[in-house]
């Protein structure tokens, strides 16, 4: 090991673009280390090829990731790099880089961006921003001082599980109590609901220059939550949206001063123009890498790995098609015993892939956060509706059967 250039990953996924970035490191000739704190992964090893060692350690403790690290280069390991592709470790893994000396993305950067209020603030003065409030976690004062519709979150949140939509005062109050007893000493973010279609700009930053690798159209589910089950990858926009897109990310970039690494950016268009919803310091998770290769020929996550070690990343697309990966939820909670349908979605014209991400026994819920997706199924056309339809006949065929469970324990806290 001490003579092969090492790659250190914090924390992985089953599948999605973390995984896909395991792969694309090999690609490269990488040894790669996961250090994971999930212990069914070490039990299921063989579902990860391309992971060389695998670690069990606590990713929420700084000082037991360092002593793992410690421990490695003192047998010789020849680590070049510690990287994360999750968001609950790009900041670490940004830091634990930063402290040893070695290539790293932004970790300012992705710490202003994690920080979803002082983010919020420093965009206030832009024609991106959108209208806020703040409600402090001492403060008995919580006036809506928006206009209705509105979303209430917790800074904290990931894939829309504190992300509330209030629709009326009764609402608001309701969703600022039920953040104030789950993040008792946290503040909470209130902004105005925009009107308008949802996009999604990946972009990969290399020398401090953004590049928009994809565009996509996103389809949100509202329930409880806004879950997001279909995405188009657009090959092409209308050269005014274009435009204004690039310096909407410009601004973004400027703003964080990020010099190295990948963001996204979810944005809608409304009439006053583009208004940021959300940044990420890191490419989208789930499918988001698969979809770009299917539409454009291009390993986003390879090309950000080669970024980061210097390499200028090859963003020149090989082909240009319509991809439309169609998410698949549960409609009741419960055990599931098993999992149709698959080769029958595979049958369908145009369909690329089809991924069922539980496996039998898993506990499933409907939908109140990203994670309660539980497959997908990714189709490339010409056209978007071509692509669309395909996708959505696949899905239609996939069936999870559910042994249904004494009760819905996870749905108690979170329900409007």
């Amino acid at each position: 090991m001490g003579e092969l250039k090492t790659l250190i990953f914090l924390g992985c996924t089953k599948s999605g673009s973390s995984k896909d970035a395991i792969e694309a490191a090999k690609q490269l000739g990488f040894y790669n280390i996961l250090f994971t704190n999930r212990k069914s992964f070490l039990e299921r090893r063989g579902a990860f090829p391309h992971v060389d060692k695998m670690i069990l350690v606590n990713l929420d403790n700084r000082d037991a990731i360092l002593a793992k690290l410690d421990k490695l280069q003192s047998n010789g390991a020849d680590i070049r790099a510690i990287v994360s592709f999750m968001d609950s470790y790009v900041s670490l893994a940004a830091n634990l880089g930063e402290q040893l000396g070695l290539p790293t993305q932004s970790g300012e950067a992705i710490d202003l961006v994690q920080n979803k209020i002082a983010f919020r603030e420093s965009l206030q003065d832009t024609q991106y921003s959108v209208p806020f409030q703040i409600i402090h976690d001492d403060s008995e004062d919580t006036a809506l001082d928006l206009n209705l519709p509105v979303v209430v979150k917790s800074p904290r949140s990931t894939g829309s599980k504190d992300v509330l939509l209030a629709t009326s005062h009764g609402d608001f109050r309701k969703h600022v109590e039920y953040l104030q007893t789950k993040y008792p000493d946290h503040e909470i973010l209130v902004e105005e609901y925009i009107i308008g279609q949802q996009y999604l700009a990946e972009v990969l930053v290399h020398d401090g220059i953004p590049h928009v690798v994809a565009i996509v159209e996103q389809s949100i589910t509202l329930d409880e939550r806004f879950i997001v089950t279909g995405y188009c990858v657009l090959p092409t926009l209308p050269s005014g949206l274009m435009d204004q897109v690039q310096e909407m990310v410009n601004t973004v970039r400027e703003l964080i001063g990020m010099q190295v690494g990948a963001f996204h950016v979810e944005f809608k268009v409304s009439q006053r123009g583009c208004k940021i919803i959300e940044v990420n310091p890191r490419i989208s998770g789930a499918a988001m890498n698969r979809m770009i290769s299917y539409a454009f020929g291009i390993n986003l996550v390879k090309e950000t790995i080669r970024s980061l070690f210097g390499e200028k990343p090859d963003l020149m697309r090989q082909k240009e098609n319509f991809v439309y990966t169609q998410y698949v939820t549960a409609k009741q909670c419960g055990v599931l015993t098993k999992a149709t349908g698959k080769v029958q979605a595979m049958r369908v014209p145009f369909v690329q892939e089809v991924f069922i991400i539980q496996r039998k026994n898993a506990i499933l819920s409907t939908p109140f956060s990203m994670g309660h997706r539980y497959a997908y199924v990714i189709a490339a056309a010409d056209s978007a509706r071509e692509a669309k339809t395909a996708a959505m006949q696949a899905a239609a065929r996939i069936h999870f059967h559910i042994r249904l469970a004494k009760y819905d324990g996870s749905r108690k806290m979170g329900k409007r």
